[in-house]
């Protein structure tokens, strides 16, 4: 596809996840065009992290009434990480811990964590001529 027919605006909306731990969500809203960046890091023990969250606008808020839909967008983002993909997580690593499941099946719409526990799976199970492979062409670039 030629650079001038690509699909610009579906190519900056939606979610990425960069492995192992960085997730850009990008999205309309709030008087323009956002991005909440998300890190999440592990925490002293096994079950516990913290996340850090920067919350970005294409353009500066220009008035109070967009300033105010910006403010909304970004509560409305993190009521959505806190009380339902968090609580839903903590949840699912509770029952695993008990024995109660043994899996966690992610549906369609939970690319990043599919590609995520895809990625753990593969690195996990790699021997050293295997992550030879897996990383050579990152570190070549990096040259």
């Amino acid at each position: 596809m030629d650079e001038k027919d690509w699909p610009i605006d579906a190519l900056l909306q939606g979610v990425w996840t960069i492995f192992p731990h960085i997730s850009i969500a990008s999205f309309y809203g709030g008087g323009g065009r956002g991005a909440m960046i998300s890190q999440l890091f592990p925490g002293e023990k096994v079950g516990e992290s913290y996340t850090t969250q920067f919350y970005v606008m294409e353009h500066e808020p220009t008035d109070d009434a967009v300033r105010q839909g910006a403010r909304e967008q970004f509560d409305f983002l993190e009521v959505v990480v806190a009380e339902e993909d968090y609580k839903t997580g903590k949840r699912q690593h509770e029952a695993l811990q008990s024995g109660l499941i043994d899996k966690v099946w992610f549906g369609r719409n939970e690319g990043g964590g599919q590609a995520f526990h895809q990625w753990v799976d593969r690195l996990t199970k790699a021997d050293d001529d295997e992550l030879n492979r897996i990383f050579a062409p990152q570190l070549q670039a990096a040259e």
